[in-house]
């Protein structure tokens, strides 16, 4: 029988004590080459994740971001609301006043959240927008669809949301006003890849003759911020996507028009 020193023992056993667990983890008390400790290591990375993570994890948690605005519309409990944008980005810009004071020069609430999706913007309607009780909505999605989502029919997928969110505004009583996606450029990135201006042009000219079918109004921003070339004109964006302050100056007389019609409705 084979014996061992108390010395190749003891070698024997603290490199053991280190050895990594069979799924690949190093074992808990593992001091790594540069003196630290797993333990303190996963911890930090639990509490502290990278940026990217935290997003990750922010999604998880409230994929269609329903919490985002609960305590701002909570602080509109009884009160009179004319109008409210739905959307992304680019509505929420719109309601910063580094961009526009159009919103808030006319009383309007923005409900835009950034990078989001038609289906996100269904799963909030309900609390973001029907709950305010809104003469007027304003909705503008889809550019974020193209670029992230990959269904096999991405467009229908889009077409089903916005008619879903115009049947649920129309069942509540609020006219709803359907806004085309706006071009891009490539003066930054090439964006007309991922948003192929074929495919916003398809999905416009869908949402036009919905609009027209169910007598809704539909706002062209397109055309005009389109520099004729179905490219975004490059003094109207910072980044080719989203609008700049020029380039809501453009769209807001289109929109207020619309919104003016509407209310008369009333």
């Amino acid at each position: 029988m084979m014996r061992c020193s108390a010395a190749v023992c003891a070698m024997v056993l603290s490199v053991a004590a280190t050895a990594q667990l069979p799924n690949g983890a190093p074992a808990a008390g593992y001091i790594s080459p540069t003196g630290v400790s797993e333990i303190d290591r996963i911890a930090d990375a639990y509490t502290n994740p990278p940026d990217d993570v935290k997003h990750l994890q922010t999604l998880l948690r409230d994929w269609a971001g329903l919490s985002y605005y609960t305590e701002a519309n909570a602080k509109l409990a009884g009160t009179k609301v004319d109008v409210v944008f739905l959307g992304d980005s680019i509505t929420h810009n719109w309601a910063n006043p580094r961009f526009s004071t159009f919103m808030q020069g006319h009383g309007y609430v923005g409900r835009g959240i950034g990078g989001q999706v038609t289906s996100q913007m269904v799963l909030r309607m309900p609390q973001d927008v029907l709950a305010l009780k809104p003469k007027v909505v304003v909705l503008l999605g889809g550019t974020n669809d193209l670029a992230l989502m990959t269904p096999p029919d991405i467009l229908r997928m889009i077409e089903d949301n916005i008619a879903m969110m115009a049947d649920l505004a129309t069942a509540h009583g609020e006219r709803i006003i359907l806004t085309s996606v706006m071009p891009v450029n490539d003066d930054h990135k090439k964006l007309t890849a991922i948003r192929p201006p074929d495919k916003i042009l398809a999905l416009n000219a869908w949402m036009k003759q919905y609009a027209a079918d169910h007598k809704l109004q539909y706002v062209d921003y397109y055309s005009a911020l389109s520099d004729g070339k179905d490219r975004m004109k490059s003094d109207l964006s910072g980044d080719g996507l989203h609008p700049n302050v020029a380039g809501y100056k453009v769209i807001e007389p289109l929109i207020q028009k619309a919104i003016k019609k509407e209310l008369k409705r009333q």
